[in-house]
């Protein structure tokens, strides 16, 4: 479970660990900078971005996060 950053971090371990049932990502902070401009001063923006950007450019699987 997760809020702002703990989302995205929910959404990552998901998405890496196959162990993992589920995830609960409340309110994730999926920072784009076409979306998200008043963010880009925040000190991890450009990681953050990067890490989102290739989560959406991943190829889709036939696993689902969160199905077993």
């Amino acid at each position: 479970m997760g809020a702002s950053l703990g989302g995205l971090t929910a959404l990552l371990v998901g998405l890496l660990a196959p162990q993992i049932g589920g995830v609960f990502a409340q309110s994730g902070s999926f920072f784009q900078p076409h979306l998200d401009g008043t963010e880009t001063g925040y000190r991890y923006f450009t990681r953050i971005a990067t890490a989102v950007r290739n989560i959406l450019d991943a190829p889709l699987t036939d696993r689902p996060c969160g199905s077993a």
